[in-house]
């Protein structure tokens, strides 16, 4: 890691710290040069007004869905659904590369709005060039977060291949995310568990909280089994994006009442662009409001405990515990590379004339 990464990890962590418990912060956006879209047809479409599912955003659109929703920060990783894949695993890794550049242009051009988060796919590509991948994604660019999405690629995530890129993440000192949600059969519940046991008590976050792309009525159980594993797990942190509002409120109000260590680990999110920031920011500011109601809520928790959502218990959920757990990751990362820096200088004079 050279020293103009470390300071620029640094400048990030000293504008976090003193803000901690003061941003709103988006903890689900995915970013894509539309401009390095080649195929003319994708991009026309792409910059046209009409919304598909997936439709991309590129740095200045999320910055402007910010300003308009009342975002102050947002974690950021790449778009799927730009990034595309040929059965050329060097091409993949090459593809998904370009789209982790681009979102550390993003923080490198604006630190104190953005906090990246980084991707990769150890089928499209392979475990060496994932490794690869992952060693950039730290040591060059200071990602303090990795996303790997078995749902995108169709394998389990409690496959060998996952526990290995896992165990990878974690020795370069960053924390692993994941898509979770009942939209496909690679992501179950169980599954989730096995990886969340695997890391003992290192965090692992879980993006859609059981959500994700599917319908009401087939999430439903896997909603219910998330909630009843995330508070059994206090590493387990959940990002709440792309998921049924009033599952939504039911785990906000479950943590809540479970306290620490698990009020630190729900956050909120829109999952943009295949959410709308200003519509989900909108919804959790009136839900909040709802939970600050005893008289008129209908819930009994609400009704039996007083000042249950207080403003600090808003505020963790709104950003504080992304705050919180970005800065866990970059001071992670710091410490490991730097052991890891000072273990390759001792092996180096041990091997050589230095004294």
């Amino acid at each position: 890691m050279k020293t103009d990464l470390v300071n620029e990890i640094l400048n990030r962590l000293n504008y976090l710290k003193p803000k901690h418990g003061n941003l709103v912060i988006d903890s689900d956006v995915h970013l894509s040069d539309i401009e390095a879209i080649t195929d003319e047809s994708l991009k026309a479409r792409a910059l046209s007004n009409n919304y598909y599912q997936g439709k991309p955003i590129n740095i200045d659109m999320a910055l402007a869905n910010m300003e308009m929703a009342g975002v102050d920060m947002c974690l950021v990783w790449q778009n799927p659904s730009v990034t595309s894949y040929t059965d050329s695993k060097g091409f993949n890794f090459q593809s998904l590369l370009k789209a982790n550049e681009y979102i550390y242009k993003a923080v490198s051009n604006y630190p104190n709005r953005f906090i990246p988060g980084g991707w990769v796919d150890p089928k499209a590509t392979d475990m060496e060039l994932t490794s690869q991948l992952i060693k950039i994604c730290v040591q060059d660019f200071g990602f303090p977060i990795i996303k790997i999405n078995p749902a995108q690629n169709q394998f389990m995530i409690d496959s060998d291949v996952v526990f290995r890129v896992v165990e990878e993440i974690y020795s370069y000192g960053a924390i692993p995310a994941f898509h979770f949600g009942a939209d496909t059969p690679y992501t179950p519940v169980e599954g989730l568990e096995k990886v969340v046991a695997f890391a003992k008590e290192r965090p692992v976050i879980a993006i859609h909280m059981g959500g994700g792309g599917a319908s009401y009525i087939e999430a439903d159980e896997t909603y219910i089994k998330a909630r009843v594993l995330g508070l059994k797990y206090p590493n387990l942190k959940y990002v709440l994006s792309a998921k049924r509002d009033t599952h939504i409120e039911s785990d906000l109000i479950s943590y809540q009442l479970k306290g620490m260590p698990f009020i630190q680990n729900l956050m909120c999110a829109s999952d943009a662009p295949y959410g709308n920031m200003s519509w989900n920011f909108g919804g959790y500011r009136e839900l909040f409001k709802s939970l600050k109601n005893r008289i008129l809520h209908p819930d009994s928790r609400i009704k039996n405990h007083e000042d249950l959502f207080d403003d600090n218990a808003v505020a963790n959920y709104m950003g504080n515990n992304m705050a919180r757990l970005a800065i866990e990751g970059y001071t992670s990362i710091l410490k490991v590379n730097a052991v890891k820096l000072y273990e390759n200088f001792h092996s180096f004079s041990e091997n050589s004339d230095i004294k």
